[in-house]
């Protein structure tokens, strides 16, 4: 389905626009917000950019979330560090809505803030 297609082009291009950021020397806030706009742009602005936060916004969060934390992880850095660089990458994505973080889904990689 069509949906379905934006959503795997979205967090592909978060998840490369993240990790190139994060090897660049960029913090995770600013990985997480150059990945959720470099997707927006690829799919022509059509991801939301306010409250409410959607699936696509989430799945972009989670996908640039978890490409800072891997980055960080090959730079040698502790769990507890790539927890806290998952959260922050997401955070910076949705543009700074801590609310919705609750509803981002790291695949099993546990948000720095529930810890």
């Amino acid at each position: 389905p069509p949906a379905e297609r934006q959503s795997a082009l979205a967090c592909a291009i978060a998840k490369s626009a993240a990790s190139g950021a994060a090897a660049r020397g960029r913090n995770p806030v600013q990985a997480g917000a150059l990945a959720a706009a470099a997707a927006m742009e690829a799919l022509g602005g059509a991801v939301e950019v306010g409250p409410p936060i959607g699936p696509l916004r989430q799945a972009i969060a989670a996908a640039a979330g978890s490409a800072t934390a891997r980055e960080a992880a090959r730079r040698g850095a502790p769990v507890s560090a790539l927890r806290w660089a998952a959260t922050a990458a997401a955070y910076g994505a949705l543009g700074g809505d801590e609310a919705a973080l609750e509803d981002v889904d790291f695949g099993g990689l546990p948000s720095a803030w529930s810890v």
